[in-house]
């Protein structure tokens, strides 16, 4: 039983901007001359109304929202909390499936061209995705596009051992407040080993262009600190952990880790919660349950009582908290991680369920070797 933090809630990034309800698309182009990759939601009536974009040359993310003076986008970073610095206009009109219109310094100055057109990946870029992060491929194409920029270049350190496995450390930092983090299999000995590999490096690049727009938004405040680490390996699975630590410029800092379950054989990602186990609608009462009478096994007798589980462990399905979900293997089972309200994230702790006590919750089309050595 291992006690944790309440882990983060994991948001794109055009979710923290613009919420999670918003339409966007992302395009490839030019302003004056310079490639760009531009992220931009629309409203009602089709017309843009915030996004953010950057420059390839530069990596750095800007902003874009709705201007008081119609029919102009607002280009803008925080410089500190209360203070934001408009550095620009944007005047778009549609030119087929783009847009096209001018970067203004000043609303009525002569501007600067731009031109732009719907976004695809790079074919290695899409190769080296396959199936593995298909799913969320789309709310992440501005980031993986703008982590093609030389300005974001990713550092190696040296062969070092990681769960028993040769690996090569991966980092890209910016001052002391960005930091992201992760690793590469050194010596792939697995079929799928490569196919994880490309897909690590293009999470960390995702994780790089997330720490920039929180540079963006979070002027002086700005903190990202996030780190992958394989914290459990054999020659089927990989279960890679991602502690991030953030603060950009909301009223709490996050703190927290997630879990990523990969298949050496085929290189895929595996979604515990999608395509093994069944633990949600009719099985979470069951499922809580479970969990209730595992947690009180290993509580000693004044623990039971605390406020963070007495009411849980007195009524597991009728309470709301703690949510529970899917974080991860490692030699033993599953680990299933207890979350509370940010008021009370000391409380969040990871308990491993062994796999034959989760058989009852299994998916009849869960793949056939999963749980076995």
């Amino acid at each position: 039983m291992t006690r944790r933090r309440i882990p983060i809630a994991i948001l794109t990034s055009l979710q923290l901007m613009l919420g999670a309800s918003a339409l966007a698309d992302t395009f490839t182009g030019t302003l004056g001359g310079k490639p760009v990759v531009v992220e931009l939601s629309t409203d009602q009536h089709g017309q843009p109304d915030g996004g953010q974009y950057g420059y390839l040359s530069q990596g750095r993310v800007l902003l874009l929202r709705k201007s008081e003076r119609a029919g102009l986008l607002e280009e803008y970073r925080v410089k500190s909390p209360g203070d934001e610095v408009v550095s620009g206009y944007w005047s778009l009109r549609r030119a087929g499936r783009g847009w096209e219109g001018q970067w203004l310094k000043q609303p009525g100055a002569n501007g600067l061209p731009l031109h732009l057109e719907p976004a695809a990946l790079p074919e290695e870029t899409t190769q080296a995705l396959g199936q593995t992060i298909q799913p969320s491929l789309r709310p992440e194409l501005f980031n993986l596009l703008l982590a093609q920029s030389p300005a974001l270049a990713i550092r190696t350190g040296k062969t070092q051992s990681q769960a028993g496995l040769r690996i090569t450390p991966l980092r890209w930092q910016r001052g002391e407040a960005l930091v992201a983090a992760s690793v590469q299999l050194a010596e792939p000995a697995q079929p799928g080993d490569a196919a994880v590999n490309a897909a690590l490096r293009l999470l960390l690049q995702g994780s790089i262009v997330d720490a920039e727009y929180c540079s963006a938004v979070a002027g002086d405040f700005q903190d990202f600190q996030l780190k992958s680490t394989i914290t459990y390996a054999s020659t089927r699975y990989l279960n890679i952990q991602t502690q991030t630590e953030s603060n950009c410029g909301g009223p709490h800092p996050n703190a927290g880790y997630g879990s990523s379950v990969y298949d050496r054989q085929s290189g895929q990602e595996i979604a515990l919660g999608k395509q093994v186990y069944q633990i949600d609608g009719p099985q979470q009462a069951t499922f809580r349950q479970l969990v209730a009478a595992t947690l009180k096994r290993q509580l000693s007798k004044d623990e039971r009582g605390d406020e963070c589980y007495a009411a849980y462990l007195a009524d597991p399905a009728g309470t709301e908290y703690p949510w529970l979900r899917l974080n991860g293997i490692d030699g033993k089972g599953v680990i299933v991680s207890l979350g509370y309200a940010h008021a009370e994230q000391a409380c969040g702790l990871d308990l491993t369920l062994p796999y034959a006590s989760l058989a009852r919750f299994r998916r009849t089309d869960a793949p056939a070797h999963f749980g076995k050595p």
